[in-house]
């Protein structure tokens, strides 16, 4: 039981974690299309505080 749970936890974390960095990238893209580099670290602090809301 223990262990089925641990693998179970582990499984959501690790999918969490994949889409957090899929919509860094994105974003990441988005302001390299735009043009936008000296805004890159702006956009993501935005995106992670709009991430943790």
């Amino acid at each position: 039981m223990i262990g089925g749970e641990a693998s179970f936890t582990v499984c959501i974390i690790l999918r969490k974690r994949r889409q957090i960095v899929r919509q860094l990238l994105e974003i990441l893209i988005v302001s390299f299309r735009l043009g936008l580099t000296s805004l890159e670290g702006p956009l993501l602090t935005w995106a992670i505080s709009m991430k943790n809301m």
